[in-house]
């Protein structure tokens, strides 16, 4: 049957990961479609203010569970900092199930996620730092935050000024 032209893809484990990267990269894609900067700039404050809360709250719980089971601080750390990892794909999702994308409070969500996210990300990577040499020096995380920003400018910039007129051109070509 069908099964049977499926089982070597679904028997090598390689397969398997790029399958399950790819719809990743298609769900993060169809947020990308959906969220913009005018977004988050009209709920900025708002979801900046709920999401440092929400990020600081998930790192000390987090951070003070490790420590009930006897982790180290690094350990601890590293612990409240996934914790602090919102869900904006299944948030994403069930908004727009429920037909609620538009709604004020959705909006509000959504930035307040996505800026989880970012702070996220910049928590990982000072914790990847500390992982690595076993305690905190401000040069290295000033370095690493720095090489944040220019990626994050990098990124930005290149996708408000050149994917758009690259996709116009693919889209004149019909290819």
């Amino acid at each position: 049957g069908w099964l049977s032209n499926w089982t070597p893809v679904l028997a090598n484990k390689a397969s398997i990961q790029t399958l399950a990267e790819l719809g990743l990269i298609f769900l993060l894609f169809s947020i990308g479609l959906d969220f913009n900067l005018r977004k988050l700039r009209d709920v900025g404050f708002a979801a900046l203010g709920i999401a440092v809360v929400d990020v600081a709250v998930m790192l000390w719980l987090g951070f003070m569970i490790g420590q009930a089971f006897g982790w180290s601080l690094v350990e601890s750390l590293f612990l409240g900092a996934i914790i602090c990892n919102s869900s904006t794909i299944i948030i994403t999702k069930v908004l727009g199930e429920m037909d609620q994308k538009r709604e004020a409070y959705a909006k509000l969500i959504l930035g307040t996620t996505i800026v989880e996210d970012l702070l996220a990300v910049v928590l990982i990577a000072l914790l990847t730092g500390i992982g690595i040499t076993g305690n905190v020096q401000a040069s290295l995380v000033l370095t690493r935050l720095g090489g944040l920003a220019v990626f994050l400018v990098v990124l930005i910039v290149g996708g408000l000024l050149f994917v758009p007129r690259l996709l116009n051109i693919v889209g004149r070509s019909r290819s």
